[in-house]
C-alpha cells in the first residue's frame, strides 16, 4: 500500500485546512519543515509514521485515520480475516480497525500488544473520548500521571485531551479494544 493509495497528502491537506492552519502553522506545531509538509501534502514523499504521528498530534487526530482507505461501498459487516490493517506505532504494536471506516460517530480499532512492548515512547493524545476494553492480558495504561493496571474484563474511559499510553509488562499477548468517538 502506497502514500497514492491512501492519500495520505490529501488527508493531511483537508485536515489542515479544517482546523484552519497554514503549512507554516502546521510546522511550527510540528517541527516538520514547511517544504516538507508540502511535499506530503502533494504526494511527493512518503512520510515516517513519526512524521505521521506529529502532524495527527498537531491536528487532535487519531493517527489511524491517516492509514483507512476510502470505501466508496459501504459496508457495514466486519469479517475478522478482512479488517483494515491500519499499521503500526513501533515495530511490533498492531492497529486493526474494527469498523468498516471511520465515517460514523464512534471508531472501533483493535490493538495488539506483545509481551514487554509499549504503544509509544511518549504519551499521546486526541482531543476525541476513548473507551478501551481489554479482552486478554493484563496491560499497564499511563494517563498523565497516574497509572492503572488492567485485566482481561476490565475497561477504561480516557477523557480528551490526556496523554497516555499502553504498556505490556508481561510475558502474555495483550488485546485492547479501543472506541474513540468521531466528529461527523
Amino acid at each position: 500500500m502506497d502514500n497514492g493509495e491512501l492519500e495520505l497528502g490529501k488527508k493531511v491537506q483537508s485536515l489542515r485546512k479544517a482546523k484552519e492552519l497554514t503549512i507554516r502553522g502546521l510546522s511550527a506545531k510540528t517541527g516538520i519543515t514547511a517544504s516538507m509538509i508540502s511535499q506530503i501534502e502533494n504526494n511527493q514523499v512518503n512520510p515516517s509514521i513519526n512524521s505521521l504521528k506529529s502532524i495527527a498530534s498537531a491536528l487532535d487526530t487519531p493517527l489511524y485515520k491517516f492509514f483507512k482507505i476510502d470505501n466508496p461501498n459501504e459496508n457495514l459487516v466486519v469479517r475478522g480475516d478482512s479488517r483494515q490493517f491500519l499499521g503500526r506505532m513501533n515495530s511490533d504494536t498492531i492497529y486493526e480497525l474494527l469498523t468498516p471506516d471511520t465515517k460514523g460517530e464512534i471508531d472501533f480499532m483493535l490493538i495488539k500488544l506483545p509481551p514487554t512492548k509499549t504503544t509509544s515512547n511518549e504519551p499521546s493524545n486526541h482531543d476525541k473520548e476513548e473507551v478501551a476494553y481489554v479482552s486478554s492480558g493484563e496491560v499497564t495504561i499511563e494517563l498523565e500521571s497516574a497509572s492503572y493496571v488492567l485485566y482481561k474484563g476490565d475497561s477504561i474511559r480516557i477523557p480528551p485531551n490526556t496523554p497516555h499510553k499502553w504498556l505490556n509488562n508481561s510475558n502474555e499477548n495483550v488485546e485492547i479494544i479501543s472506541a474513540i468517538t468521531n466528529e461527523n
